[in-house]
């Protein structure tokens, strides 16, 4: 499916191929690496910043599941997922944090929302670079990037909550307006 899209090339066993496959990897290393970093350390708050990956992720779980759709059953299955994953959104989403640092509004993602993202992210990707694709294969796929999104959306909605809650208690100032949405 998309690793397809990088790890494609000429004959099996060309140093093209594990070129494209090297890329790929460096790629997936670099967007784990950033995104773990940016979650620990806090980045300045905006509305568009917290929502742009669950939107992400919903785009690219709906172009996924077109892999699929044609069992009906997994499909439910797969878009089922995003229940526990809100389940577990909603309840250690509120564990991120949205505070005042030097004038901005910053945020920091939950720590246990973002172990389970690495997991997922890493059990997704091993399943689709070094599992042989086949409907089950791209089930899994879709079911962990579906679960993924629902943790996402979770924390989310606790994200823009935090906010709100911070802007109307005036501890925002000026910040707040400027940094907002």
């Amino acid at each position: 499916m998309l690793a397809s899209l990088f790890t494609s090339s000429g004959q099996a066993g060309s140093p093209s191929e594990y070129y494209y496959d090297y890329i790929f990897i460096i790629l997936i290393v670099f967007i784990a690496i950033r995104r773990l970093s940016r979650g620990i350390h806090g980045r300045v708050y905006s509305r568009a910043r917290v929502l742009r990956v669950p939107v992400v992720y919903s785009l690219l779980s709906i172009f996924l599941l077109s892999y699929i759709v044609s069992d009906l059953i997994y499909t439910a299955i797969a878009v089922l997922m995003i229940i526990p994953g809100l389940i577990a959104g909603m309840k250690f989403g509120s564990l991120s944090t949205v505070y005042e640092q030097n004038g901005q509004i910053m945020y920091r993602r939950s720590a246990a929302i973002l172990a389970i993202w690495m997991i997922l992210f890493i059990l997704r990707v091993y399943t689709e670079i070094f599992v042989p694709a086949d409907l089950l294969v791209n089930f899994t796929i879709d079911a962990f990037l579906i679960l993924s999104l629902g943790l996402l959306i979770g924390e989310a909605y606790h994200l823009v909550n935090k906010y709100n809650e911070l802007v109307e208690q005036g501890t925002g100032g000026n910040g707040a307006s400027s940094t907002g949405s």
